[in-house]
């Protein structure tokens, strides 16, 4: 039997290149552009022959990660629900919409598909560390997972969801994200966080367009993006003797030296461009 948070059954399953082969067999020519892999066992499927397949859904299976496939550059979507997976294949550049829920995935790429727009990581306890978003990602949903700090934030992310994790802090929240929720974190570096949470009245259910329709607690974004410049500048003003201590004082004499006026007038005479711009930039980069 599989872990407590798979339904599925190995035994009732079937090899899954039997079963692309008999379905590309059955439906040959296969137009359709959804593939559903449903109750299969094996390889990560090789889905070269589905030329027409853009979405792919991926559900209680047992996947081995030992030979790893990589995706055609053709599909854009990926689902993967209910499977034993401890790794994902190759994804290509034209993925803008990946979702991983219930698998026992324990790390993921390096790297992102830099299309990727929505991103949902769902009960994947085993997973400790996120790599680099995306900087087109507009939805981010991490739930239910073992993760202690988030990534930089991309500055176009809308929607971010991150409740029932280990994160003990928020990095710098973007300009333009609208709805957060974040409960039942430690937060130990910042425990105020815990306490700008707000329900929302269900008439007002912000959440009502997205797959998570059941979420009532929300931060205020006004009130975080106060705190953090606040915060910002409390440790700026505290620490003020010990950044030019570090950063201005080691600094002083050659910077006095390399932009002193005489030296300014000394490179001008000498240089033979006749674009004062051109000539300023090249002063500075020497």
């Amino acid at each position: 039997m599989c872990a407590y948070y798979y339904t599925c059954n190995y035994k009732n399953m079937q090899d899954i290149n039997t079963y692309l082969k008999n379905m590309f067999e059955l439906n040959y020519p296969y137009t359709s552009d959804q593939l559903h892999i449903n109750n299969c066992y094996g390889y990560f499927p090789d889905l070269s022959k589905f030329k027409s397949v853009t979405q792919v859904y991926i559900s209680n299976c047992f996947i081995h990660t030992s030979h790893r496939q990589s995706l055609p550059k053709w599909v854009k979507g990926l689902s993967i629900t209910a499977t034993n997976i401890h790794e994902l294949p190759e994804l290509p550049e034209s993925i803008s919409r990946l979702i991983i829920s219930r698998t026992s995935l324990e790390r993921l790429p390096d790297r992102l598909p830099s299309r990727l727009m929505y991103f949902v990581l769902e009960k994947n306890p085993k997973l400790e560390q996120l790599p680099p978003l995306p900087c087109e990602l507009s939805l981010f949903t991490c739930v239910d997972t073992s993760v202690r700090e988030l990534p930089p934030l991309p500055e176009f992310l809308y929607r971010l969801y991150c409740w029932n994790n280990e994160l003990v802090d928020l990095p710098r929240i973007p300009p333009n994200l609208r709805y957060l929720r974040c409960a039942n974190n430690p937060f130990t570096l910042s425990p105020w966080i815990n306490a700008l949470h707000k329900e929302v009245p269900q008439q007002q259910d912000i959440m009502q367009d997205d797959m998570f329709s059941y979420g009532q607690l929300y931060v205020d974004i006004k009130e975080i993006q106060t705190i953090y410049r606040f915060r910002e500048m409390y440790y700026a003003v505290r620490f003020r003797e010990q950044f030019r201590r570090w950063l201005w004082i080691p600094r002083e004499r050659t910077i006095k030296r390399n932009l002193h006026p005489e030296r300014l007038v000394r490179f001008l005479e000498i240089t033979e461009i006749d674009d004062l711009e051109k000539a300023l930039d090249m002063f500075f980069q020497v």
